[in-house]
């Protein structure tokens, strides 16, 4: 079964290389670093999507087009049932937690996050 991995941030250069969209430079650097395929735009999901293998698994990395706030527009597009939502990984930016810092987390409320709703 496929993963999908999705790199939340804002579209805009004013958004561009700011810590608001730390989740999609991330999404950016893992599939420079794992030599997936080429971005392209996908208009149904409003998305920018890449494809790739790790091992044996199939990867979808998704940047979804949109505001961080509408990005499940883009993620709903992927992730269709509960089933597949435990092969989801969402980074996106937590300015609760220090420069530099991560926390991951499994199986948990959005903490208020309106992207991650």
């Amino acid at each position: 079964m496929a993963w999908v991995i999705v790199g939340l941030g804002n579209p805009g250069d004013e958004y561009a290389n700011t810590r608001h969209n730390t989740g999609r430079m991330a999404l950016e650097y893992f599939a420079k670093a794992n030599k997936f395929n080429g971005w392209h735009n996908d208009k149904k999901s409003h998305s920018t999507i890449s494809t790739g293998m790790l091992e044996k698994i199939v990867v979808a990395l998704v940047a979804p087009d949109t505001f961080m706030n509408k990005s499940g527009t883009a993620v709903s597009k992927f992730v269709k049932n509960p089933k597949t939502a435990e092969r989801l990984v969402v980074i996106y930016d937590d300015l609760d937690l220090p420069l530099g810092t991560m926390k991951l987390s499994y199986d948990r409320s959005s903490g208020g996050h309106k992207g991650l709703e």
